[in-house]
C-alpha cells in the first residue's frame, strides 16, 4: 500500500471510517469466484493508492474493501487462508454449519457471507452473550466489549447506518442507542429470510 492507503488502521477498516471507494473489480459478487485468491484481489487494490476522503474524517459503510483488506491482514498474522481461519474460529465452534462465502479462495467478506437464518442467530446469540454460545468461549468478552464501544468519537456520518437516529459504529456494528453506560448497545439487524 502506498502512503495514503498505507495508513489505514486495522479499527478504521472495521469502523467503517477508512476513507476507501465502495467496491473494487478484484472482489467478486456474492457467492461468486473471479478466479483470483484473496491475496491476488488485495494486492490489486493496493495498486490504487486514492481514498475518497481522509483516513479517520468521516464514517461510510462501505465494507467490501475494506473487510477484504481486514481478511487478508487476518491471513498474513496468522498464515491460515480466510477459509481455513473462519473455519477454526467462527464456523465450527458456533456449529454454523450453513454458513458459507460460496466455493471460492476470494470471498467477498463484506456482504458476501450465506447462512441459514438459524444459524446466522447463533452468531447473534454469541454476541449477545459476550462472546460465548451456551456456555463455550468464541470470542473474549473484552472483545466483544471493544465491538460495541462507539468507535466514531464526534467522527460525522456520511449518511445514516438504518435510522436517522443512528448514534454509532462500534467495530462492525452500528447502533440507534444506548440504553446505559457500560450497556450492550441495540444492534439493527437486517434479515433478508436466507
Amino acid at each position: 500500500f502506498g502512503p495514503v492507503r498505507g495508513a489505514i488502521t486495522i479499527r478504521q477498516l472495521f469502523s467503517q471510517t477508512h476513507g476507501l471507494p465502495a467496491d473494487h473489480p478484484a472482489i467478486p459478487g456474492p457467492g461468486k469466484d473471479n478466479g483470483l485468491t484473496l491475496e491476488q484481489a488485495v494486492d490489486q487494490i493496493a495498486m490504487d493508492d486514492s481514498v475518497l476522503y481522509p483516513p479517520g474524517s468521516k464514517h461510510d459503510y462501505e465494507p467490501a474493501v475494506s473487510y477484504h483488506i481486514a481478511g487478508r491482514i487476518a491471513e498474513v498474522v496468522t498464515g491460515q487462508s480466510w477459509a481455513a481461519l473462519f473455519d477454526e474460529r467462527v464456523r465450527l465452534p458456533l456449529g454454523m454449519d450453513s454458513f458459507t462465502y460460496g466455493e471460492t479462495q476470494n470471498p467477498r467478506i463484506g456482504g458476501g457471507a450465506r447462512a441459514a437464518l438459524a444459524v446466522y442467530g447463533k452468531m447473534l446469540r454469541m454476541h449477545l452473550s459476550l462472546g460465548t454460545l451456551d456456555g463455550k468461549p468464541v470470542l473474549s468478552e473484552s472483545s466483544v466489549r471493544e465491538m460495541y464501544e462507539d468507535q466514531l468519537k464526534g467522527i460525522p456520518f456520511t449518511k445514516p447506518i438504518v435510522q436517522p437516529e443512528s448514534t454509532g459504529y462500534g467495530l462492525s456494528w452500528g447502533f440507534e442507542q444506548v440504553e446505559n453506560p457500560g450497556a450492550v448497545p441495540l444492534l439493527p439487524v437486517q434479515v433478508d429470510g436466507s
